[in-house]
């Protein structure tokens, strides 16, 4: 696989859902590295046409295991990044079979540099904190900075040679452990450039990227969903009280969003992301209505679309069908996780 192909994409959803259900057993590393090896982490690139069946795939895997999907994102992120400020291939020793971890954190009293090395190489000294899952991934890409503050530089390194230290000292991570996230320490460490200073943050995919991470979180929350509904349903009808049954309700409501909020953010974003800046807030989406899989509801299709002001949070507002008021979820729109069709409910027409 060639970082410069732009003509790459996923493997069908039904391949990532099997490399998913045949590593289950597997650690998140591995995971990740099956998923690689089944060319199910080669997604679309973000604002380039197919932005919607990106996030299906990231919330597919988040569906299944949410510290899976922080290194499954983290890798994605870093070819699309790589793609977009024109990386050669191989860079950093790299492969079809590498793994990669993206962390642009910069956390109080641990920043990379970037030095001169003797062979006139660049070189890394410093700490980076917050690296989810960086003892698995075979490369890292992450902001450094100069000595003298200029920056954010963005860097790929081989996290596999000497002077790669990892330690968990400083961040434990709780409520998802597994994630692994640790600082790397850097000694002297050889790393290539990717594009110019401040370049990471000027690319017009950088806002394609947050709403990536709320695919993510909305994929796990389908998932805890499917749970909570599965609970309800199968308990003795007795203690299938209006309470439980309201408080089921206002989950689904919450999740769904029917079909014009990803359709307008995947739609739209590609011609407002060009400059590099982000979607402007409240400015009316003018996506055409067969962008999506489905069309939308009657009432929907009369109401101004409007991309929110906080680009994490693209599936905000709920959507009802004009007739029978039943919610739209978008997974159902966008073909999403089987594993969540008790939560899906179909527009009355």
């Amino acid at each position: 696989m060639s970082v410069r192909d732009p003509n790459h994409g996923i493997a069908p959803l039904t391949t990532l859902r099997a490399v998913l259900g045949d590593s289950g057993a597997l650690a998140p590393g591995d995971r990740l590295q099956a998923l690689v090896d089944a060319g199910c982490a080669d997604l679309p690139a973000p604002g380039a046409g197919d932005t919607a069946g990106r996030w299906r795939a990231l919330a597919e895997v988040a569906a299944h295991d949410l510290s899976l999907v922080k290194r499954y994102e983290g890798h994605t992120d870093a070819l699309a990044i790589l793609r977009e400020l024109g990386a050669p291939e191989g860079i950093a020793g790299s492969t079809a079979a590498s793994t990669w971890g993206t962390w642009a954190a910069e956390a109080p009293g641990a920043r990379v540099t970037v030095h001169p090395g003797p062979d006139g190489t660049m070189r890394l000294r410093g700490a980076k904190a917050w690296c989810s899952g960086a003892r698995d991934v075979s490369h890292g890409l992450l902001t450094a900075w100069s000595p003298d503050g200029e920056g954010p530089l963005l860097v790929a390194v081989h996290l596999r040679q000497p002077g790669v230290e990892f330690s968990g000292d400083h961040w434990h991570a709780v409520g998802m452990a597994t994630s692994d996230s640790v600082d790397v320490l850097f000694q002297d460490v050889p790393a290539v450039p990717v594009g110019a200073a401040g370049d990471y943050l000027r690319r017009p995919g950088f806002w394609q990227g947050g709403a990536g991470v709320a695919a993510c979180w909305h994929g796990g929350a389908m998932a805890l969903a499917h749970v909570l509904h599965t609970a309800i349903f199968q308990a003795p009808a007795a203690q299938r009280t209006p309470f439980r049954l309201a408080a089921l309700g206002r989950v689904d409501r919450a999740l769904a969003d029917g079909p014009t909020r990803p359709r307008c953010s995947s739609a739209c974003w590609p011609a407002w992301s060009t400059s590099g800046s982000p979607p402007p807030s409240g400015r009316t989406c003018t996506a055409p209505s067969n962008t999506a899989t489905r069309t939308a509801p009657p009432s929907s299709q009369r109401t101004a679309k409007r991309v929110p002001s906080a680009v994490m949070r693209p599936w905000a507002t709920s959507t009802t069908s004009g007739r029978g008021g039943r919610a739209v979820s978008w997974p159902e729109v966008m073909n999403s996780s089987p594993r969540c069709s008790t939560m899906r409910r179909r527009a009355a027409v």
